[in-house]
């Protein structure tokens, strides 16, 4: 999974006695091209962890697979000049896509404004996260990134094209979404099960909406579709129907506005 110059902190439930740790409680090895370490595994006890900048002299580039896995860390602070963050690098239990899958306690994440990808899975089931500021520069999220996490608003960047399927389903927390001018697609089940949102604004650029994209988001009352939008393709992979809206509480001038641009779905 693609990273540019990440440099994660991540705030997770204990805030006290953050100590610096020294470079014996990291196993190291050379990166690929020999210019950099990448950190293979923590042996440290501590449970607020700084990551040093360099080791043996050499920068910190990498943070293997599982690198911290085994570990009961609370806390940690990952050095700028981090490039890239190998899959499961923070799971606990069997090994997974998504980066920090399964954080459960992680409730704060800063991302650089360098960041250009998020890839698939990367916060599943963070329960306890309930925001992240996504860098304008991120031009890509992965399916399911945040999928049954706590967010409870998103505000995506304006270089991102495409809303991919399940990013934020069964995020039951979400209240208000802030959809960029740029978007052209919204993917299956994008959306689904947010039962706590209640109004989405689509922009202008909007193309494409697929099945079961806002499916039993039961609180969804208000769809604002910008009158420049007078078409939307929806998407029929189960039995030429489309679904994206079903379950939603959605007013009758929302439906007749999303029955004029082509939905044949239920609601």
């Amino acid at each position: 999974m693609k990273r540019t110059s990440i440099i994660f902190i991540l705030v997770l439930t204990s805030m006290t006695n953050i100590f610096a740790q020294t470079e014996a409680d990291f196993n190291v090895t050379l990166t690929d091209d020999n210019t950099g370490v990448v950190i293979t595994k923590y042996t440290g006890k501590a449970t607020n962890v700084i990551i040093p900048a360099t080791i043996q002299g050499m920068p910190v580039k990498e943070i293997g697979k599982q690198a911290f896995s085994s570990s009961e860390i609370t806390n940690i602070v990952i050095p700028e000049g981090v490039v890239k963050i190998q899959n499961g690098s923070f799971f606990v239990g069997i090994p997974f896509e998504g980066a920090f899958i399964g954080c459960f306690n992680l409730i704060s994440v800063t991302l650089p404004s360098t960041l250009t990808e998020i890839g698939s899975c990367a916060f599943v089931h963070c329960m306890s996260l309930n925001s992240i500021t996504i860098p304008q520069n991120v031009t890509e999220i992965g399916d399911i990134a945040f999928s049954n996490s706590g967010l409870t608003s998103i505000n995506l960047p304006v270089k991102l094209k495409i809303i991919r399927e399940g990013t934020f389903s069964n995020c039951k927390n979400i209240s208000s979404v802030i959809l960029s001018e740029g978007i052209t697609e919204i993917q299956k089940n994008a959306f689904s099960r947010c039962t706590s949102l209640t109004s989405v604004a689509l922009p202008s650029t909007i193309a494409t909406i697929g099945v079961d994209a806002f499916n039993g988001c039961t609180a969804l009352t208000t769809l604002i579709i910008p009158e420049s939008v007078v078409q939307i393709k929806f998407d029929t992979t189960y039995e030429n129907i489309n679904n994206s809206f079903k379950g939603t509480g959605l007013t009758l001038a929302n439906q007749a506005a999303l029955r004029r641009r082509g939905y044949t779905g239920d609601f």
